[in-house]
């Protein structure tokens, strides 16, 4: 308990320029897979409804989660509704495995942290966007924590 404390400081100390996000969880999937506790955005100097970012920046994503299954691997999507749609069909980040940034296997009910990194090609237009985050079970998809947020996009 206390390392997790000591992690939490610490990441609050490191964040110069972060900001906690407003985050909702997905409405199309189940929100009883997974409790997201805090979602950080590094830099966003705006606030938490609407992060500014700049296309071709890189920035970090500071997640704290509690998955509720089990998984040997999780996959990672990081998508954006820019054409409001409610499609999420551009890629921030190409799908991956999420091991990659997460020690993995993940167990059922143990807390975790970890950040990505991303940064916005620059076909996407300047607007304001949610962005849909969603780490999954690779054996079975329905097995998720997925939510989004906003973030406004600047040349």
């Amino acid at each position: 308990m206390f390392a997790r404390l000591l992690l939490l400081c610490l990441l609050g100390i490191s964040c110069v320029n972060c900001e906690y996000l407003f985050k909702k969880l997905c409405s199309d999937e189940d929100p009883h897979q997974c409790e997201v506790y805090n979602v950080i955005l590094d830099p966003c100097e705006d606030g938490k409804n609407f992060c500014t970012i700049n296309k071709l920046k890189h920035y970090t994503l500071s997640i704290d989660f509690l998955p509720k299954f089990s998984a040997n691997k999780l996959n990672m999507s990081m998508l954006i509704d820019d054409k409001l749609t409610d499609t999420f069909d551009g890629e921030v980040k190409v799908p991956s495995d999420a091991c990659e940034v997460l020690t993995c296997p993940v167990d059922a009910q143990t807390r975790r942290l970890f950040d990505v990194r991303f940064k916005l090609g620059k076909s996407i237009a300047v607007g304001k966007y949610p962005v849909k985050m969603k780490l999954f079970n690779s054996e079975n998809e329905k097995q998720s924590c997925c939510f989004t947020f906003n973030v406004k996009i600047k040349k």
